[in-house]
């Protein structure tokens, strides 16, 4: 597996426009349209100004078009996959990135937060409970060849857990230790053209989207 290395967008301020099940064109701004075509996962993480207590919220869509992403696009069929949103504070704090927050000194300051995942409605048995299979993302996932990650990481980033293949701890690495990196979750690419992400922001704040690749 081969990642691309880690990519972000613009802060946002204000909510994104948001994205429908068909559409005739890409509908999230430039910076959050993922062209996707010949990659296994795209890992995404969220940066927040600050880490007060009010989360960032994206949603990650999964996008098919009429042609290849080279070709002119005449329709989109959209598939929300997740909902991602940041908790408590940040798992990297305080990283110098120019993105839109400012310190008291006119420094960037954007942190890393940690997440939890929600289920959506493509495929998943229940849109309200993290608790629950996301059975989108499966779905996705066997549809691309990919066997589901033989064990799961558990709130510790150093524990393992037996398979479970219901899980949601299958897309979500948390990152929530000193020492446990970024928290991210991985999001099958193979049967989509593009990946699209609509992006609310809590009032005040700037939030930019993370992501990487992977082959």
């Amino acid at each position: 597996m081969y990642p691309t290395g880690w990519k972000f967008s613009e802060g946002y301020e204000s909510a994104t426009t948001g994205i429908t099940e068909f559409a005739t064109g890409l509908q999230a701004p430039t910076d959050l349209i993922i062209p996707c075509e010949g990659f296994s996962f795209c890992l995404f993480a969220i940066g927040k100004e600050g880490v007060g207590a009010d989360s960032a919220i994206i949603e990650i869509w999964g996008t098919q078009t009429d042609g290849e992403a080279a070709q002119q696009i005449k329709f989109c069929f959209n598939s929300r996959l997740c909902t991602v949103t940041t908790v408590g504070g940040a798992s990297v704090n305080e990283s110098v990135l120019d993105i839109g927050a400012k310190a008291a000194d006119g420094t960037p300051v954007i942190s890393i937060s940690t997440l939890t995942m929600t289920d959506q409605e493509s495929g998943a048995e229940d849109a309200t409970s993290s608790a629950r299979t996301i059975g989108a993302l499966h779905f996705w996932n066997r549809l691309a060849g990919n066997q589901t990650t033989p064990g799961y990481m558990d709130s510790a980033p150093a524990a393992r857990s037996a398979d479970d293949p219901n899980s949601t701890k299958l897309w979500h690495y948390p990152g929530t230790s000193a020492d446990g990196g970024l928290s991210w979750v991985a999001i099958p690419c193979g049967p989509f053209n593009y990946l699209q992400v609509e992006v609310s922001v809590p009032d005040g704040d700037t939030t930019s989207v993370f992501y990487n690749l992977l082959t």
